[in-house]
């Protein structure tokens, strides 16, 4: 850990001349700031709550569907991953290579690169191939989780065509002392352990959270390639996981504050065999150090925003048994600046710049991989009345020396009374090579810097009705969408079998998303039932090909057609018990659609309760993961453990006023 950290540390320090820059920068937006906001408090919102995001999530997704999880107590006191907490509360698909490999997302018939995935605004996914192991992300270190479904990179830059996830932190001021302390147990060696403290006063809080977790993996499976099938026990599957996250805020006025997040996180994980395949030796080791400095000012004059960040990682492939090796590291600089103005209850303007300066060292890449990307973007939203809202949004980005083409999203929400919503949306989109595809270099395989960026365009429209009544709410949402992405990167052969990234293909996807969440509380009572069914075609087509040619008929490979997922959950008192099942339907695992993963079900069951003793508040759950035994394959011939538990207890501790 200490050699990651020193050698992250080396990396980071190359880039302090663009640090000093832009802390000089909002230095001074602060002296000229201070005076003017100081004039204009009366008519100012104050900062009681710091939520470092960005305004777009919230204020300018119209037309498109954003879920939002609030990661309480109850939802947190297990620590789940991020990939767990997706399968369990949305239906989009999550590709799980094993149980230590990558876990990745697709939402509306995409890949993994075609999601964002941002921390307080800051795109995580890895330049060099421009995705995110989603199991490297705990929910004990988030606050709120959003999912933004719907092509959005107007907003948020390369990588949204599918959607956005959004996991967020933020801090209140004078909240007094608050600590908490979470121990898990479970199947096959899990163990976990984590501490979040906070002090919170009028103009300054602090929190530290840090989050441990192991487990072997070893359990048992049937080994369907063997002679008989044979009961074996999953080899060279174990994982550590280590993260430290501070967070630390000043208010500087009523109207401005800064805020300084670091992130430290770091896993080790075996690589499991294939079960034809003899136990191999093969292991990741990832750490990665996270830096973020916002400020942020609200005053008559508009709204400024302002960050800095730093992303620095490296991972170290292994694999003694092959007697090969090799060692990646990005460093990343990112800066953007966005200003706010409300000219009257109608009118919203949003306009900011966006910088990212990325070098890479590989032994597999060239000299050559590093990229300077800028962009900036803006953003009109119009509501000429209550129950209407259009917006626009426009994004351009320099890649390197590449201008690519200009992005739209245009959204509209309108209510139609009786409970009723419409929403439409039309975007653009867009995914920038990685560094893989531009810089790799070896003896079987080349880069291309010629290659172009996938270009998207999708449309969608939905309907929901909402009704409260006296003891509870019912929301039903049913919409539709369509989506092709062009010049689709693929990986192919050409001269003396020299691999080489090309523009070759397309990907025509569209489908269905239905979702149902209803609650009725009678007494201490509460019923909830949340409801998911999403169908979706995702097709290859040929470059050049045009709709309903043929091939629109084949699936995209380990792209289900349907999924089905509901939870119900039971409280009464202290007492809280819930029931969560998924269907996924088959998978192709080949392009030709010749060979497919059996569709399965998966379900599980969890109860916990609440105490407070001696004004310490436990709260104690029960997890049964995959309660019927389930024998299934997310990934051709990667085992899943069957039935396995997890005994977790949270205990927060008296608020302390300051």
């Amino acid at each position: 850990m200490i050699k990651a950290l020193l050698h992250i540390f080396s990396l980071c320090m190359q880039q302090v001349k663009q640090i000093r820059m832009f802390l000089a920068f909002c230095l001074i937006t602060v002296l000229l700031t201070e005076n003017l906001s100081a004039q204009t408090i009366d008519s100012l919102k104050h900062l009681d709550v710091v939520e470092i995001k960005s305004t777009r999530l919230k204020m300018f997704s119209i037309g498109q569907s954003v879920q939002t999880i609030k990661l309480n107590d109850s939802k947190t006191a297990n620590a789940e991953q991020l990939d767990d907490l997706l399968l369990a509360n949305t239906a989009f698909y999550i590709k799980s290579i094993g149980v230590a490999g990558n876990s990745n997302i697709s939402i509306r018939g995409t890949r993994s690169r075609h999601t964002a995935v941002l921390w307080n605004g800051v795109n995580l996914q890895s330049p060099l191939s421009n995705e995110l192991n989603l199991f490297n992300v705990v929910s004990f270190m988030m606050d709120e989780l959003s999912v933004h479904s719907g092509a959005s990179s107007s907003l948020y830059g390369s990588g949204a065509v599918g959607g956005a996830i959004h996991f967020n932190t933020h801090q209140e001021f004078g909240q007094g002392i608050a600590n908490s302390v979470l121990m898990g147990l479970g199947s096959f060696g899990m163990k976990k352990f984590g501490v979040k403290v906070q002090h919170s006063s009028e103009k300054s809080t602090h929190r530290i959270k840090y989050f441990n977790y192991k487990t072997r993996n070893d359990f048992e499976f049937r080994n369907t390639t063997a002679l008989g099938s044979p009961i074996e026990k999953q080899e060279n599957a174990a994982m550590a996981q280590e993260n430290l996250m501070t967070e630390s805020s000043f208010k500087i006025s009523d109207n401005q504050s800064l805020s300084f997040n670091t992130w430290y996180a770091h896993t080790f994980r075996q690589l499991p065999p294939r079960m034809d395949q003899q136990n191999t030796e093969q292991s990741i080791d990832d750490a990665a150090i996270r830096g973020l400095v916002n400020y942020q000012n609200n005053s008559s004059w508009g709204n400024l925003r302002a960050n800095q960040s730093i992303l620095a990682e490296r991972m170290i492939y292994d694999d003694p048994s092959g007697g090969f090796d090799a060692t990646h590291k990005y460093i990343s600089s990112v800066s953007e600046i966005e200003y706010s103005k409300s000219f009257s209850d109608q009118l919203l303007f949003n306009s900011g710049i966006y910088n990212n300066y990325t070098v890479s060292s590989s032994k597999n890449l060239t000299e050559e991989a590093k990229l300077n990307r800028f962009a900036i973007f803006s953003s009109l939203k119009y509501m000429p009345q209550k129950r209407m809202a259009f917006v626009l949004n426009f994004r351009e980005e320099l890649n390197g020396k590449h201008l690519t083409l200009p992005t739209f999203n245009f959204g509209s929400e309108i209510a139609l009374g009786y409970g009723f919503l419409m929403r439409t949306n039309i975007a653009g989109s867009y995914v920038l090579p990685s560094f893989n595809d531009l810089f790799w270099g070896g003896a079987y395989a080349s880069g291309n810097p010629d290659l172009l960026p996938e270009r998207a365009w999708s449309e969608e429209f939905s309907l929901s009705w909402n009704s409260k009544f006296n003891t509870g709410s019912i929301l039903l949402q049913s919409g539709v969408f369509n989506s092709l992405i062009n010049n689709m990167i693929k990986w192919e052969p050409g001269e003396q079998g020299l691999w080489k990234p090309l523009n070759v293909n397309k990907v025509w996807s569209r489908g269905l998303e239905n979702s149902c969440k209803f609650q009725q509380t009678i007494g201490a009572f509460t019923m909830k039932l949340d409801a998911f069914y999403n169908y979706v075609l995702s097709s290859p087509m040929e470059k050049g090909a045009k709709y309903f040619d043929g091939k629109d008929k084949l699936q995209l490979n380990y792209m289900p057609k349907n999924i089905v997922n509901g939870k119900l959950t039971l409280s009464y008192a202290a007492f809280e018990v819930f029931y969560q099942h998924s269907w996924i339907d088959k998978r192709y695992k080949d392009s030709s659609n010749n060979f497919a993963l059996d569709s399965y079900n998966i379900a599980n069951f969890g109860v916990l309760t609440k105490k407070v003793l001696n004004d310490k508040l436990f709260l104690l759950r029960f997890d049964i993961n995959n309660v019927w035994n389930a024998d299934y394959q997310s990934m051709y011939l990667y085992a899943m453990p069957k039935a396995n538990y997890l005994i977790s207890i949270l205990i927060k501790f008296k608020q302390t006023n300051i």
